[in-house]
């Protein structure tokens, strides 16, 4: 797999590579290169809609039933109903890439180029451990589904939690949704447990009851949730006792902007060559415990097919 991605020979055709950009690094060492992105190129046609099934929609006619997207893929035998979205999921997009192109070319000799130049742009962030943007997406995402502002502990206990559910679905090897649903991370934060005992009452009231994973690992999720709280609260305590800010104005700081060299694109030496074995990718994900060196991979020639 990673020769396949990181030849420039080969065109990957997929939806929205931000995020599996990042996943790929993270969870097989995996990059991208000379990448077709049909939602950067909907963005350009400046569709209404900009999903993969509002973009088939549009150009194939062909309606994707997209409730599995979120199902249990560990089943098996898999059912008749996954299989087919799992194959069309990808069946169509090497259509939806010859239907865009054919209406970006009439519009600007240069919208192809730009296009692909995004989508490649794109493929040229790292996924980054130690980079908080890319770290804290995830607890953020899921603070947010609380639907009202959440204090300085509550913030502390979503973070910690969803900190121990990525290790937990790790080590057990399954994804983060089977290890604690998000609602759940969302309730123990409004709830504010601190013994096993809490933690149990907490999620009591949920249809499903506890997962086999809480139930295994609920000692580490209670110490998770007791570190958290505690070190929220004893940073609360010393900001209350600092003393009162100097009435005496600020100066303004001056920020200085460094050009991100990571998102440049890659200059192209030589002629632009034709590509024949294109190949249509959708949503990747994992949960590998392994993790790509923080080297960035030197810069390649992608070619752009016209």
């Amino acid at each position: 797999l990673p020769r396949l991605l990181s030849n420039p020979s080969i065109l990957k055709i997929m939806h929205c590579i931000e995020s599996d950009n990042l996943w790929l690094q993270r969870d097989f060492d995996c990059f991208l290169v000379g990448v077709f992105d049909t939602f950067v190129a909907a963005k350009q046609l400046d569709l209404p809609r900009k999903s993969l099934a509002a973009c088939l929609e549009h150009y194939v006619g062909v309606r994707l039933d997209k409730e599995c997207q979120l199902a249990d893929w560990r089943i098996r035998p898999l059912p008749a109903r996954m299989r087919d979205y799992a194959r069309l999921d990808t069946h169509y997009l090497f259509t939806l890439w010859e239907h865009m192109k054919a209406e970006l070319r009439p519009r600007d000799p240069a919208a192809l180029v730009d296009v692909y130049t995004r989508s490649n742009q794109q493929c040229l962030k790292l996924w980054r451990p130690d980079d908080p943007q890319q770290t804290d997406r995830t607890w953020r995402a899921v603070a947010n589904k609380a639907g009202t502002v959440l204090s300085g502990p509550q913030l502390a206990i979503v973070q910690a939690v969803c900190q121990w559910r990525d290790e937990v679905a790790r080590a057990e090897d399954v994804s983060l949704h089977p290890v604690l649903p998000k609602h759940w991370v969302v309730r123990l934060a409004m709830t504010l447990p601190t013994s096993v005992d809490a933690i149990r009452v907490a999620l009591r009231s949920e249809r499903e009851g506890l997962t086999k994973f809480v139930v295994k690992h609920i000692d580490s999720l209670c110490d998770a949730v007791r570190a958290a709280t505690a070190e929220s609260f004893t940073e609360k305590n010393h900001a209350s006792a600092r003393p009162p800010a100097s009435d005496t104005p600020r100066q303004p700081q001056q920020h200085i902007r460094f050009p991100d060299q990571e998102r440049s694109a890659p200059t192209t030496n030589g002629p632009v060559k034709l590509l024949r074995r294109p190949v249509a990718f959708s949503g990747v994900s994992g949960s590998s415990s392994f993790f790509r060196p923080n080297a960035a991979p030197s810069p390649v020639q992608v070619s752009i097919p016209v």
